[in-house]
């Protein structure tokens, strides 16, 4: 059985960018393996999203898409820096 990575709250405003288009979604929680967020993604289960995090692009993949909400998961973990980044708070209008 694989042990899910631990989950950390998160209010991290990113840009998550489809091949069709950017978004501007809220992360909830967050772990080194994939994301939680909030908005509205235009994006179909299993297609690739990218964003930036410490200037780093970091890719993953649709795991769950609602019409508010979805999953992230991601290609490679991201590293223990890039979590605790992750973990802080950031408005939107940060970005």
């Amino acid at each position: 059985m694989k042990v899910r990575e631990q989950r950390w709250p998160s209010s991290w405003a990113i840009e998550l960018r489809t091949r069709e288009a950017p978004f501007l979604v809220r992360v909830t929680n967050v772990s080194a393996s994939g994301l939680r967020f909030e908005g509205q993604v235009a994006a179909r289960l299993g297609q690739i999203v990218k964003f930036k995090v410490l200037g780093q692009v970091v890719t993953g993949k649709i795991a769950r898409i609602s019409s508010e909400t979805g999953a992230v998961v991601f290609r490679k973990t991201i590293s223990p820096t890039e979590l605790a980044i992750m973990r802080q708070r950031r408005s939107i209008c940060d970005i």
